[in-house]
């Protein structure tokens, strides 16, 4: 069951929370909206928690961080504890040790086959 997580201080939902860190970004936006699309294909556990600057992926532990790193490119943090980095996958803890691993995307197509299958696997290990 796909589940969006209600703030505590009940200041702002989901949707808010999320308009406001993409407001000016309609580009990473649609690449944010990909995404999600994609992950939800195969994740049914899933639980969003958007925040003020990043969304948080869980499913009994955090497995995914989305952030907008800059205004042209947005990162996942992937928490792969033991996992070599290869390809798209970029090692080093990153965001205070909250992720093990990294993805940098740009654009929409940058969501490809690799991606998805690091995002799986982080999945599966959480």
């Amino acid at each position: 069951m796909l589940l969006f997580r209600q703030q505590a201080d009940g200041a702002l939902d989901e949707s808010d929370l999320i308009q406001a860190q993409y407001e000016k970004k309609e580009d990473l936006l649609t690449l944010y909206k990909r995404k999600i699309k994609e992950i939800t294909k195969f994740r049914k556990d899933l639980e969003i928690a958007p925040k003020k600057v990043f969304v948080s992926l869980r499913r009994s532990k955090q497995f995914e961080v989305v952030q907008l790193s800059t205004k042209t490119r947005m990162d996942l943090g992937l928490n792969l504890c033991g996992v070599e980095p290869e390809g798209v996958l970029i090692g080093g803890e990153k965001w205070g040790g909250m992720c093990t691993h990294w993805i940098e995307l740009t654009q929409s197509k940058d969501i490809n086959h690799e991606v998805i299958t690091w995002l799986k696997k982080a999945y599966e290990m959480a």
